[in-house]
């Protein structure tokens, strides 16, 4: 773990080097989950409009790091490739500290691989119950006590079940660098959690859609960007500048659009002592649309 932290820090210090200021920052959020150094006007600005999940180590960017990797060791043989691969996941878990909402992503990236590398069909939905069902037997208080690992759960699910049925009310969105799904994923997510998050948090954005399909098409380039300036800075300070050139301008961009949409006066406003009870009673009518017929199903065959 040591080495691993020094590894961490050289690499963030030598990507600071060519990206600087708050873009510098927002280039460790989406690489490392590194939020700590965050001034807490930008933290609430990430929180008014719903892109505090970019910031964190979700399925999303474990998802991209992990096709990098494999990716990276292309040139071994499949299953070496695929080892390699789930050792590297697990070394960058423990990297960046082991938060639940990592283990809970890297559990399920895991078994994608072990999937490819047997020849078996992944189901993401049994993926996130397994990874959830291991992560409660080792430690039982994530259910009740880890915000994050709720949030990052009820958002998986929303994206399993609910993104393919809405899909068909988007189909006038453009195709073009997958916008489509980033809408209907991203309508589905915020629908899905909101309940939740009105009652821990007792905040809603109004403008998490709109900043999220602005932002959201560019996070993948501009990880790879971000990764490019670290590693090539370790090598050569020169080297990494254009890259770093290049990283700023998509995280100058993306924090223009967050900055934009969370100074606006209705970006968002505080719902506090949000009943649990309504939050139940949403949450059971999610479930009854999502598995309606799973449940009719289940009845008509026992009675």
């Amino acid at each position: 773990k040591s080495a691993l932290f020094f590894v961490k820090e050289k690499f963030l210090e030598k990507m600071n080097l060519a990206v600087h200021g708050s873009e510098s920052l927002l280039m460790g959020g989406l690489i490392l989950g590194e939020k700590a150094s965050f001034s807490q006007e930008l933290r609430k600005n990430f929180i008014d409009t719903g892109t505090i999940h970019i910031v964190a180590l979700s399925g999303y960017n474990i998802t991209i790091i992990a096709e990098w990797i494999m990716k990276l060791f292309a040139f071994l043989p499949k299953n070496l490739g695929i080892g390699v691969g789930i050792f590297a996941i697990l070394l960058f878990i423990l990297m960046t500290g082991g938060s639940s909402t990592a283990i809970r992503a890297g559990i399920m990236a895991t078994l994608a691989l072990i999937a490819r590398a047997t020849g078996r069909n992944y189901d993401v939905a049994r993926a996130l119950l397994l990874a959830g069902v291991g992560m409660i037997l080792l430690n039982p208080f994530v259910l009740a006590y880890d915000v994050s690992f709720q949030l990052s759960f009820i958002a998986t699910v929303a994206v399993i079940y609910l993104a393919p049925m809405i899909e068909k009310y988007f189909l006038w969105v453009p195709d073009i660098f997958k916008l489509r799904d980033i809408v209907s994923v991203t309508c589905a997510a915020y629908i899905f959690v909101l309940p939740f998050i009105l009652y821990k948090i007792g905040n809603l954005s109004l403008v998490a859609l709109p900043a999220n399909v602005l932002i959201l098409p560019f996070i993948p380039f501009t990880m790879a960007l971000g990764f490019l300036t670290g590693f090539i800075g370790l090598i050569s300070y020169t080297l990494a500048v254009p890259f770093g050139f290049i990283s700023y301008l998509f995280l100058h961009y993306e924090l223009g659009v967050i900055s934009f949409f969370a100074n606006i006066n209705f970006a968002s406003f505080s719902i506090p002592n949000f009943p649990l009870i309504l939050t139940i009673a949403i949450y059971v009518y999610f479930i009854y649309r999502l598995f309606d017929r799973s449940i009719k199903s289940f009845f008509t065959e026992s009675f």
